[in-house]
């Protein structure tokens, strides 16, 4: 496929249909610049005398003629997104060839009720959500490295539910407790800073949240509960239980609504988010954070991956892998503003997880990186950012491989394999966002056995 092809595709496809990548997840606390990622394009302060400026328009359909403004002023709030993502390989890496090219798509429509506008449960809130996925994937069709470099590839690639919930505040949302077809990663371990980036290999959060463990993340909806409590004004604490269920990622199962559960998964995060004191200039004093460390407790069965019941390798001893009845995981993550100038600021973000070796695929992941707001005086909304994830294998199931092997079989063991991304995100107007990136994959497939890869991607997103 030509980058010709690739790119005249993408545009038609921001042109023509609804729009946004995954939604920024709701994180416990407001993110540094969380904002920024939904704020429209505000017109630049004119260097004479200030005029009235027209507002811009933050929606490509407009207002439809006042009814979207009276819908939500009713308690309605209705929004329709748009997201592509394309990339394509710089040289002959991973599997495959230069040129080896792919665009990935999908459209959201949510509908939020708030109840209490409505004069029916003040507090309440009734939250909607469909998803429709389609698209191809480099990683799938031509690399092979373990994360996809568009992160919209996956959950089922097709139309289903993708959010159904009823959230109840109390003592002015203080104390806020929500149950429905939800996603853990709504409510922990995400970060919207992380989703300026087109990889999952960080996108919103570690993907071996959802390897490793029954997490789950937009827009495959799992039942289940949570509870959010700000006990003070910086700090909030949430926990939840979900059920464990991957059958829901199957293409054609969203719609299977029924609970169906192997075990439950109860996980809980607490957040501090540093207050923005409006300060300028280098240094953390005066400029926001946030802050959280979280984990979970899976009641799954899994196999472990190197002993059997005697602790010895099931492989060598011919025997099945011991059968595990649970599972854990834990995370910290971290962004700060470390420097602002007006509009421009520089944030850094870091992330860390580590999960059961006796049951888990991946042991360890880290990441950290920067994203810079208003990069040029006369594009105070665009942003630019740049990251690297580093994902390690499990070493018991590396052993588990050298057993295969010395036993004669062909097997590979991935050890580790490691992504860098950098961005440039254009806010061309109040309702579409252009943002090119390259990716850099050292060691595809963790194994060392693939070329390390190059990859230039486009991220389009559209709200309608």
């Amino acid at each position: 496929m030509s980058k010709t092809f690739l790119m005249t595709a993408v545009a038609a496809f921001a042109l023509a249909g609804p729009a946004l990548a995954e939604p920024v997840a709701e994180t416990p606390a407001e993110s540094v610049v969380a904002a920024d990622l939904a704020t429209p394009l505000q017109a630049a302060a004119p260097s004479a005398a200030p005029a009235a400026q027209p507002a811009p328009r933050a929606y490509l359909t407009g207002d439809w003629g006042g009814l979207r403004t009276r819908l939500k002023d009713d308690g309605i709030t209705v929004t329709a997104n748009y997201a592509s993502e394309s990339a394509m390989l710089l040289n002959d890496g991973g599997r495959g060839k230069a040129g080896d090219a792919a665009i990935t798509h999908e459209v959201n429509v949510r509908s939020v009720f708030d109840l209490g506008k409505m004069g029916l449960i003040q507090g309440g809130t009734f939250n909607v959500a469909f998803e429709y996925r389609d698209g191809n994937s480099v990683t799938q069709d031509s690399i092979g490295n373990l994360f996809n470099v568009q992160q919209l590839y996956g959950a089922g690639m097709d139309l289903r539910p993708a959010e159904v919930t009823y959230a109840q505040a109390f003592a002015g949302d203080k104390v806020n407790f929500k149950f429905g077809l939800t996603h853990a990663g709504d409510d922990m371990a995400s970060s919207s800073l992380n989703c300026l980036f087109q990889s999952f290999s960080i996108c919103p959060r570690s993907p071996a949240l959802i390897i490793n463990a029954g997490f789950s993340g937009y827009p495959v909806p799992r039942w289940g509960a949570r509870l959010r409590v700000r006990p003070a004004k910086d700090w909030t604490v949430v926990g939840g239980v979900y059920e464990v269920n991957p059958r829901r990622a199957v293409h054609g199962d969203g719609w299977n609504l029924k609970p169906d559960s192997d075990g439950a998964m109860y996980a809980g995060e607490v957040a501090w988010a540093k207050p923005d004191a409006h300060g300028d200039g280098w240094g953390v004093a005066g400029l926001p954070g946030l802050y959280h460390v979280g984990g979970y407790q899976e009641t799954t069965e899994r196999a472990d991956a190197w002993s059997d019941v005697t602790g010895g390798s099931y492989v060598l001893n011919g025997t099945s892998p011991a059968i595990r009845d649970s599972r854990w995981g834990l995370w910290a993550m971290a962004e700060q503003m470390v420097w602002r100038d007006g509009p421009a600021s520089l944030t850094v973000f870091a992330n860390a997880y580590a999960f059961d070796k006796n049951t888990a695929r991946y042991e360890s992941y880290y990441s950290a990186g920067l994203v810079r707001r208003a990069p040029f005086r006369s594009r105070p909304k665009d942003m630019a950012g740049a990251a690297v994830t580093y994902l390690g294998v499990n070493d018991r199931y590396q052993d588990a491989q050298r057993d295969r092997i010395s036993l004669g079989q062909s097997v590979l063991v991935p050890t580790e394999e490691t992504n860098v991304e950098a961005f440039y995100a254009i806010q061309a107007n109040g309702w579409l966002v252009v943002r090119p990136n390259i990716q850099f994959i050292d060691r595809p497939g963790a194994t060392g056995t693939l070329p390390d890869a190059w990859v230039g991607g486009l991220t389009v997103r559209v709200a309608l």
